[in-house]
């Protein structure tokens, strides 16, 4: 078991074989690739580049959720206005977690005389630093639009069941947004007034009353004098969520546009929502836009969207904004899908699979990579950009894509005069390592020796999860090439799978590497436990055990001899001569049986046959070919030892091969080069036939005969398209006066219903 785990390069390989859904054929795989791009090289902003970019679990700690950024954003508003003076924790929790009632608690501690207000607030607003903020300054107008905006929450926040339909309550919705006029007007702070407007217009958007929704918006916002603020933010969304239900889609957009690129918190909501139908829309938006980097930000938008042709609205946004740090991470982008595409795809295992199941590559990936390498260079020689280095680099990985490997290190060598930022030194040492590895045409003993030494010499080897799949895949392929057939395999497969479909040829080079006296690093990473012992004797059994399935019992002992013989009980006891009247694969054997492990299986056979030769009579020597019957059945698919020549055994597998007659090997969970069986009876049947044939005793005669009918039973169920049933016709008529026959009358269905036909 402990080789199942085994690592098998350096300990650090992750081998991703073929997915298998069912017992009957390959099923869903997920996308197999590889991915070097490093997140800090745009250095981005962490708000906006989940929008852009796709770096899947492996940098998911750089990127908070949309709802984590709203909170957050909310939470730092709040503790700015009140000069720092509270931890973002205690603010958090008034905000989001406080009761209205811990609130009105707060309100008339506050409205008491000093001095006898904090032991009434209960102790988590008694222990809170915002709340004890607000007692001491008596920040009544601030406690007062908590507590109303805690009323408000019911009706504007999804429940937790986001399955079940939202109801609104639009009359008591209504008398909220009465009560926050006249909160309005009695307000002082233009920064709390801001906050009230807020909440009657999000009730007022959310009760579908969007006439009510732009009237509340052109009533309060002239009357407000605050500094800026996210909220002014909150309530432009919920402006062009009413635009657009009223058929402005242009303004509508144009509103998006500034939320998404001022409003972190309401980013995602701002580019679900926006939306332009006609061409005719798309002009009047841009003519709202106020500035060359608006209309920029709008075909950033744009640019996101499902059908975008991506390097189109790259160059629309140079054209306005060169330096849009947008740019940047549409360029990334585009990489990460090239690179999804194109990269080694001539060695990837999966690549059936991700065309078939994923439609990867993109039709036109290489159509792609050669417009975007036409765009950097072009954006390079103009010298506008803010960081001409990562858009060299992002050429020299553009050739390393196409295959163009010469140009790829000489771009890459222009490179590094001119990139300063470590995360781009980082890039360029990870797309150079990848290039080297690409561009191996020998896998001889020191580019072994090399890739061995990565992990310990290249600093960011583990950064990137990904090199051991693609230094996996390259040597497999090298391997295959070159004839190591049997390196390959263990690049692909564990020794698991080859147990379960045994490739004698592969086993064999697997045994002479095994007795290689001076193993590579990497070698020795292949067919070495931890504890420095070879998977040797392990091949061994394994291919003892299937030439013994194969009848070739000298071969399979002396294979089994090159086992120290002290470690043959280590490879299981078997006792295949139990005789069964009913076959019962899994029926445990009596304690009082003699086992044998498979050296001495083997051996008991050849003693069996020489003893059958020597005979001194006749019924002796039908016995002792009946026991040799009796084994060979017992060792097939069929019989409770068929352990002793197989090393997995699947029970679905004799329902497949009746619809798949002449099959050996089956699709199995886990096994992508399917599981060989030992249904052939043949062996048993020869065995059979002779103790009938030999046998003077009728009841010997008898018994052979109805297991040489169950061989034949056997070869229609695995190999023959048409049932016969010649020997349920010897029993039937030779032997109806054996005591046997009663028995197989008696006990036997399947002879039962030959007999009535």
């Amino acid at each position: 078991m402990r080789l199942l785990r085994l690592p098998l390069f350096l300990f650090v390989f992750i081998l991703c074989p073929l997915v298998i859904s069912t017992d009957c054929g390959p099923g869903y795989a997920p996308f197999y690739g590889y991915s070097f791009i490093n997140p800090e090289i745009t250095e981005f902003d962490a708000e906006l580049a989940p929008f852009f970019l796709d770096f899947g679990k492996i940098h998911e700690e750089y990127f908070k959720s949309t709802q984590e950024v709203y909170q957050l954003d909310n939470i730092t508003e709040w503790r700015e206005r009140y000069c720092n003076k509270a931890t973002v924790a205690d603010i958090r929790y008034i905000v989001y977690k406080a009761s209205r009632f811990q609130l009105e608690d707060l309100l008339r501690a506050i409205d008491r005389p000093s001095g006898t207000g904090s032991a009434s607030v209960g102790p988590l607003v008694a222990n809170n630093s915002w709340g004890q903020y607000m007692l001491r300054h008596g920040c009544r107008e601030t406690v007062e639009y908590l507590i109303f905006a805690k009323r408000c929450e019911r009706h504007v926040v999804a429940p937790a069941e986001s399955w079940r339909r939202i109801e609104r309550d639009v009359p008591a919705m209504q008398r909220l947004i009465d009560e926050a006029y006249e909160a309005f007007l009695r307000t002082e702070s233009d920064y709390i007034k801001l906050r009230y407007a807020f909440q009657a217009i999000r009730l007022a958007h959310y009760a579908k009353d969007y006439h009510q929704t732009l009237d509340l918006v052109e009533y309060y916002m002239p009357k407000i004098d605050n500094d800026p603020s996210i909220v002014e933010y909150w309530i432009k969304g919920h402006q062009a969520g009413a635009l657009q239900a009223l058929g402005d889609r242009a303004e509508s957009a144009y509103l998006y546009s500034r939320v998404f690129e001022e409003c972190p918190g309401k980013r995602e909501s701002a580019f679900r929502s926006f939306r332009i139908d006609t061409d005719e829309e798309w002009q009047q938006c841009l003519l709202l836009c106020k500035s060359d980097h608006e209309r920029a930000n709008l075909y950033v938008l744009r640019a996101n969207s499902n059908n975008a042709h991506l390097i189109e609205e790259m160059r629309n946004i140079y054209r306005y904004d060169p330096q849009h740090h947008a740019l940047e991470m549409l360029l990334v982008r585009e990489l990460q899908k090239l690179e999804k595409d194109l990269l080694a795809n001539g060695i990837n295992p999966q690549a059936g699979n991700n065309a078939r199941v994923h439609n990867i590559p993109r039709k036109y990936a290489g159509e792609r990579v050669v417009e975007l390498q036409g765009l950097v260079r072009e954006w390079l020689d103009e010298g506008l950009l803010p960081e001409p280095g990562l858009w060299k680099l992002a050429e020299g990985y553009l050739e390393v894509l196409a295959g163009n490997f010469y140009f790829a290190q000489t771009t890459l060598a222009e490179a590094e005069d001119m990139i300063k930022a470590k995360p781009l030194k980082e890039q360029l040492a990870v797309f150079r390592l990848v290039l080297r590895i690409l561009s191996l045409d020998n896998a001889g003993e020191e580019e072994e020796r090399e890739l061995a030494d990565l992990g310990r010499k290249f600093k960011y080897y583990e950064e990137y999860p990904d090199f051991p799949k693609l230094i996996n895949d390259k040597l497999r392929m090298l391997y295959r090439e070159q004839g190591s057939g049997a390196k390959a395999y263990l690049m692909e497969y564990s020794l698991a799978q080859l147990k379960a479909n045994p490739d004698i040829d592969i086993i064999d080079e697997l045994i002479d590497l095994c007795r290689k006296e001076d193993r590579t690093k990497f070698e020795k990473a292949l067919v070495e436990f931890e504890n420095g012992v070879t998977i040797e004797n392990d091949l061994l059994n394994t291919k003892s055990a299937y030439l013994l399935g194969q009848g070739y019992l000298e071969t399979a002992l002396n294979v089994m001899k090159e086992i120290p013989e002290l470690e043959w009980d280590n490879y299981g006891q078997f006792n295949p001569f139990v005789r069964r009247f009913k076959d019962c694969v899994n029926c445990l054997l009596p304690d009082t049986v003699t086992t044998y492990n498979r050296g001495e299986l083997i051996q008991q056979l050849l003693d069996l046959e020489y003893e059958a030769r020597a005979a001194t009579s006749a019924d002796q020597a039908a016995s002792y070919y009946f026991d040799l019957g009796e084994a060979f059945y017992n060792m097939t698919y069929f019989g409770q030892s068929w352990k002793a020549t197989d090393m997995f055994r699947s029970g679905t597998s004799a329902y497949r091969v009746f619809y798949d007659k002449g099959s050996n090997d089956f699709s199995h969970t886990g096994l992508p080069l399917g599981n060989h069986e030992n249904f052939n009876c043949d062996r048993a049947l020869r065995y059979f036939d002779l103790a009938r044939r030999t046998a003077q005793s009728r009841e010997i005669q008898v018994a052979a005969a109805y297991m040489s009918a169950k061989c034949e039973r056997n070869d229609y169920y695995t190999k023959q398209a048409r049932r016969t049933y010649d020997y349920f016709g010897i029993i039937e008529t030779d032997y109806q006066d054996t005591e046997f026959y009663k028995r197989v009358v008696s006990e036997c269905r399947d002879f039962q219903a030959f007999v009535l036909k």
